[in-house]
């Protein structure tokens, strides 16, 4: 019941954290854009939609045997009362719907791509931050202040990309391409220290670790 609430909780964090945030065109290389982080997602995070489809549709499958664990239970649950029934109708759904909204969710918080634009001075258009995570169409992403974003240590392989009231996105280390330069599968240290001294020489501000609920700063 736990992991069900869980799961439950990650796809309306999602949901209500970016449903505000529009889309925009992530701006070309340029002597003003630098291309700071960049990692192919992992293959479920590719796959996610068939995944999640896969889930849907393997319960609508006849099972092949009258003796299947699938059929016993049907059985089973075809004695009893109606309440009983309904209540693990509704479980099911429920652990259905958790699975899915956690491998959306997860999903729509891995960054493949991160992108700095300089100060615009005819615009007067701040510094920028691009966020292209895995759920996103390629070319196109968040876009916020980088005064507004702060970069955390997370687990060995990861970091935190945190926004000011918007919650975090992860960037996987192992393998990832920082400022041009690859990263071997296992270099987390070293893609981390990489990655901390090129968020700070674009004037990002680095904090000791990845916290909820961030100050703003305006």
């Amino acid at each position: 019941m736990a992991s069900i609430i869980q799961g439950l909780t990650h796809l309306r964090r999602a949901f209500y954290a970016s449903r505000n945030i529009p889309l925009v065109s992530v701006p070309p290389m340029s002597t003003n854009t630098a291309t700071l982080y960049h990692r192919r997602p992992p293959l479920w995070a590719r796959c996610a939609l068939v995944i999640v489809a896969v889930d849907v549709m393997k319960d609508e499958k006849d099972p092949e045997t009258k003796d299947s664990l699938p059929v016993q239970i049907a059985t089973h649950m075809h004695m009893q009362p109606v309440w009983k029934k309904t209540l693990f109708s509704c479980l099911h759904l429920a652990a259905g719907v958790a699975v899915a909204g956690a491998i959306l969710a997860n999903r729509a918080r891995l960054l493949r791509t991160v992108t700095f634009t300089k100060r615009d001075p005819k615009t007067k258009t701040p510094p920028l931050i691009y966020v292209q995570a895995a759920s996103h169409p390629v070319g196109l992403g968040f876009a916020f202040p980088i005064r507004d974003c702060y970069l955390a240590s997370g687990a060995t392989s990861q970091m935190v990309l945190q926004v000011d009231e918007l919650g975090g996105w992860m960037l996987n280390l192992g393998g990832s391409v920082i400022n041009g330069q690859k990263m071997k599968a296992k270099e987390y240290e070293g893609a981390r220290s990489n990655m901390i001294r090129l968020w700070k020489d674009v004037g990002g501000e680095v904090v000791s670790k990845s916290r909820s609920n961030l100050p703003s700063k305006k």
